[in-house]
C-alpha cells in the first residue's frame, strides 16, 4: 500500500489505492504481539479517501491495470505484443465500438488459418480468391492492424519501453485515456466481473 512506481514492492493494489486514497505509515506492529506468532512483522496505516478522485471509469481502470501489472516487470510493448492479449483488446474494443455480439469477433487459432492456407492451394484460383476473402482471413487482417494500431499509440506517446512498475497513477490515467481516445478499450460494459471490484472505490 506504501510502495511507490520504482519500488520492489509496487503492484497493481498500490496503484489501484493510490487512484483514490492517500496513505500513511503509522507505526510497525511486531509479529511477538500476536498469538499465534505470525512468521512476518506488520504495520498500521492510515487509509484517507481523496476528496476528489479523478475523472474515470472504475471498470475500465481495474481492468487496464490488470492488463499492465499481469507481468508488472515488462515492457508495455512486450505486454501489448501478445496474441492473446491484443485478440481479447479487439473483440471488447469492437463490442464496445460496434455494439456487434462477441461471436462476430472470434479471432481464428493460427493452426485454423493456417489449415485454410492449406486449402487454398488446393484450390483453383477462384476458390483460393474467396477463400482469401472469408471471415477468417478478413479478422486476421483486422488483428494485424489493430495490433498496429495499438503499437502505434504505445510508440509515439513513449511508453513503449516502460515498465508498469514504474509509472505513476497519472502516467498511468496518460495512456489509458490514448487507447481510450483510439477506441481501444479493456472493458466490457455487458460483463459485471469487474463491477464488485470497482464498487469497492467509491467513497
Amino acid at each position: 500500500l506504501l510502495a511507490n512506481p520504482g519500488d520492489s514492492e509496487f503492484n497493481r493494489l498500490a496503484v489501484n489505492v493510490k487512484l483514490v486514497a492517500d496513505v500513511e505509515h503509522a507505526m510497525d506492529v511486531s509479529k511477538r504481539d500476536f498469538l499465534p506468532v505470525p512468521k512476518v512483522d506488520s504495520s498500521v496505516v492510515v487509509i484517507r479517501p481523496k476528496a476528489e478522485i479523478p475523472s474515470v471509469d472504475l471498470n475500465e481502470w481495474c481492468a487496464f491495470t490488470r492488463t499492465c501489472f499481469s507481468k508488472k516487470n515488462k515492457t508495455l510493448g512486450a505486454t501489448f505484443k501478445q496474441k492473446k492479449k491484443l485478440a481479447e483488446l479487439m473483440k471488447i474494443s469492437n463490442l464496445m465500438d460496434t455494439g456487434l455480439s462477441e461471436a462476430d469477433f472470434i479471432v481464428p487459432h493460427l493452426s485454423d488459418v493456417n489449415d485454410e492456407y492449406k486449402d487454398a492451394n488446393e484450390e483453383d484460383d477462384v476458390g483460393v480468391s474467396a477463400n482469401m476473402n472469408s471471415p477468417r482471413f478478413c479478422l486476421e487482417k483486422m488483428m494485424v492492424l489493430f495490433k498496429e494500431k495499438v503499437i502505434t499509440i504505445l510508440r509515439s506517446s513513449g511508453f513503449e519501453d516502460k515498465r508498469p512498475s514504474k509509472l505513476s497513477v497519472e502516467e498511468l490515467l496518460c495512456l489509458l485515456s490514448l487507447f481510450n481516445q483510439h477506441k481501444i478499450y479493456f472493458h466490457n460494459k455487458k460483463d459485471a466481473s469487474y463491477a464488485e471490484l470497482a464498487s469497492s472505490f467509491d467513497p
